[in-house]
């Protein structure tokens, strides 16, 4: 066992240089064996535990670490000022509200639809024939076909699923004989 604290001394770390240091070509003296014993048990003590290079290091990481996370969390108006000034030269975003559905593409009522059907129809009845046909009942599928197909300006997607929603009352997705004549029956056009 050594003296430094109870290790076996095969177990103990020698920090010690084993041969006489040179520099640039010049030898140094080497130590006594009693000094390089000495030597030995201070370098012992002294490399035991976590040496002074790595807690330096550790110490040094700890410190970038706080840094880093005290400039994320502080205000970001003093990292970004310039940023808010570019920006209030650039696109400003919308300044009003949003346009009402005509706008937007709609461009359709019950009122033009029913002018549509006479256009290219004698009558709502000869329409609804050209429609649905014998059947009494047709889903927005036929629908969409027929405003395509058996209007003077057909109707794109959107103009017809706004049509078929007024015209269907009860919003079963199924546009009765009834819902069709009951609706266009009160609407001028």
């Amino acid at each position: 066992m050594s003296k430094s604290g109870g290790r076996p001394a095969d177990v103990a770390i020698d920090c010690a240089e084993p041969e006489a240091p040179t520099c640039f070509g010049s030898n140094f003296a080497t130590p006594s064996s009693a000094e390089q014993q000495k030597l030995s048990d201070q370098s012992t003590n002294r490399c035991r535990g976590c040496p002074a290079p790595v807690l330096c290091l550790g110490s040094s990481v700890l410190l970038a670490l706080a840094l880093c996370a005290a400039l994320v969390l502080s205000d970001s108006n003093l990292l970004y000022q310039s940023d808010s000034q570019t920006a209030s030269v650039g696109w400003q975003g919308p300044q009003s509200s949003p346009d009402p559905p005509a706008m937007l593409g709609v461009q359709i009522s019950t009122a033009i639809f029913g002018r549509y059907l006479c256009e290219r129809h004698a009558s709502l009845t000869t329409a609804w024939e050209a429609l649905a046909g014998a059947a009494g009942a047709v889903d927005f599928g036929k629908f969409t076909q027929f405003t395509t197909d058996g209007l003077r300006k057909p109707l794109n997607a959107t103009q017809a699923w706004w049509v078929f929603s007024e015209l269907d009352e009860n919003q079963d997705l199924i546009l009765q004989k009834t819902e069709f004549f009951g609706t266009l029956d009160q609407v001028p056009f």
